[in-house]
């Protein structure tokens, strides 16, 4: 089990596979390619109001981002600076001033602009 949930990149992976003799051997490995870090990944979606987004941005990077709701209207604004890595961005919609519904995240990085539906319970 790989709990990881900012997942980028290759990963290698094998099983343990346990016999019923108590005995356990390995697989062999498989790589698996995750998206790629600069596309950003939206967990849990959907959710009750509380969501992450993971993204890699550089150090001093700024990420800007404006949540609209399903009437195109700008319901929040989100600004956060990067660590260099995965960067994650908390994302509170919990409250019932954002009721239940389709959102629009929209992000800039350095000039990229990347677009999340958020799913709220």
């Amino acid at each position: 089990t790989d709990p990881t949930i900012d997942k980028f990149g290759k990963r290698k992976y094998r099983l343990k596979m346990i016999h019923s003799d108590g005995s356990s051997t390995y697989s062999q490995e498989v790589s698996l390619q995750f998206p790629d870090a600069n596309t950003g990944v939206v967990y849990p979606n959907p959710s009750r109001g509380l969501f992450q987004l993971f993204v890699k941005i550089s150090i001093g990077e700024v990420l800007l981002g404006n949540i609209y709701d399903s009437k195109g209207m700008l319901v929040k604004k989100l600004r956060s600076t990067g660590n260099g890595g995965v960067h994650k961005l908390v994302i509170d919609l919990l409250s019932s001033s954002y009721p239940s519904g389709i959102y629009l995240l929209q992000t800039m990085v350095n000039g990229k602009r990347q677009t999340f539906k958020l799913h709220k319970l």
